[in-house]
Formats: C-alpha cells, structure tokens, sequence
C-alpha cells in the first residue's frame, strides 16, 4: 500500500496511531526501541492543521514510530476513511 511521509498522509496515520493508543486498542509490550522513538517524536503542524512527524524537531531516532503510525494507516486508517476495503481482508495471513 503506497503512503506517503507528507501531511497529507501523515495527519491520518498519526490520527490513527493516537486513536487506538487512547482507546487502549494497541499495546507494544514496552518494546524499548519503540518506547524511545515515541518519547522523541515531536510533530510539525500545517496552514491547515494537518501534522506530520518532524525529524528536525525530535530529539532522537524516531523511524520505528512513523514506520508503525505508515503501517496502521495502511491496515486501518486511508482504507476505511475512503470508504473501501483493507487490502488485508481478501489475503491470508503468513506466519513464518
């Protein structure tokens, strides 16, 4: 699924990622890579209010976050805000 690393696209995944940390929907275990990418993400906000992750204001590594916040999106955010299905629910699920 392609995504982009603009407002545009971000603004949504962010949404989406802060949705199910607050509804208590999403746990990563403590993960401690995670855990510091989350504590040094800062956003950049545009004319409009959208937000995007903001590497130049972020105190540290914070690629696992967005990868995470891309993925969600992908699996739940864009499709259902359209209106159209998950790619997810047509393929199975590999287990390696």
């Amino acid at each position: 699924v392609p995504h982009g690393q603009g407002f545009k696209d971000m603004s949504p995944a962010a949404e989406a990622l802060e949705d199910l940390l607050s509804e208590g929907r999403m746990r990563h275990g403590a993960h401690p890579v995670l855990t510091m990418c989350a504590a040094a993400a800062r956003y950049a906000r545009d004319p409009s209010g959208n937000r995007t992750f903001d590497k130049q204001r972020s105190t540290s590594r914070i690629d696992g976050l967005v990868a995470l916040a891309m993925a969600l999106n992908g699996a739940v955010g864009a499709q259902s805000q359209k209106g159209g299905k998950s790619v997810y629910n047509d393929k199975e699920l590999l287990v390696l």
